[in-house]
């Protein structure tokens, strides 16, 4: 008798003498573990398309974060989300051809706010005497804006830096009543009209005012710096409007897709 093979694995020698239970091959588990490997392989394959597709689909939160022991902070409620809680933050184009502004605004919000420390800040008059604070310490709503005057800040390269100008306007927190303070640092140009600089030269170059691009989706706007304080009853801004200095720091985090 010959000897006897099932899919390739010796089962009988050919004088019909059993095999010894070690040299006895079964296909069983051979099939069993390939089985095996391919349950594995489909579920690392389904769980990476469940991931790449959640990506895809769920919408990313803009969201805005400040940091602690600053001027200027947050109200404690964690991260600002554009488009909740009255929150929004908008990339917009300048009156001047290829500039853009990023803005942070809470002034439709009614239940957050910016909590600024004025009464921690220098201030200083026209002269740049000291004086004492000219607004109180409390919660504010508020317009944060930035931009260059020469550069699109949303198509900044990965770890550029650029110094941009900055001006905050200030809302009641509980009304979100427009005040009569705007808090500007660099004018911002408009028809190619060369402006002064705001705030002068002795304290303009005190501090740092700096915009990072640290990410493909994050952007940091450092400010520890003098900002001019223009009190205005117009809405408009001009040259003999009543004014002071404050010296004020925040940092700012824009992340597009948190």
């Amino acid at each position: 008798m010959r000897p006897i093979y099932y899919n390739s694995a010796l089962i009988a020698r050919s004088d019909d003498r059993p095999l010894p239970r070690d040299l006895t091959i079964s296909p069983k588990p051979i099939r069993n573990k390939r089985l095996a490997l391919y349950v594995i392989a489909s579920l690392l394959i389904i769980v990476f398309a469940f991931t790449f597709i959640s990506q895809l689909l769920i919408p990313k939160k803009l969201q805005i974060t400040f940091a602690d022991d600053k001027t200027l902070e947050g109200d404690g409620a964690g991260p600002y989300t554009s488009g909740s809680d009255g929150v929004n933050f908008q990339s917009v184009y300048s009156q001047l051809p290829d500039q853009n502004i990023f803005a942070f605004q809470s002034y439709e919000s009614p239940t957050r706010s910016i909590y600024i420390r004025f009464d921690e800040a220098e201030w200083k008059d026209r002269n740049l005497a000291d004086i004492p604070p000219e607004l109180p310490s409390m919660n504010y709503r508020v317009v944060i804006a930035c931009g260059h005057r020469s550069i699109l800040i949303n198509t900044m390269e990965i770890g550029q830096v650029l110094e941009p100008y900055v001006w905050l306007t200030l809302y009641e927190a509980d009304t979100g009543e427009m005040l009569d303070n705007f808090l500007i640092r660099d004018l911002v140009p408009f028809d190619n009209v060369t402006l002064p600089q705001e705030p002068p030269s002795r304290l303009y170059e005190q501090g740092h005012a700096v915009l990072t691009r640290q990410s493909e989706d994050v952007w940091v706007l450092d400010i520890d710096a003098w900002f001019t304080e223009v009190t205005h009853t117009t809405g408009v801004l001009l040259p003999n409007s009543p004014k002071c200095y404050v010296r004020i720091s925040f940092v700012m985090t824009i992340n597009l897709r948190a």
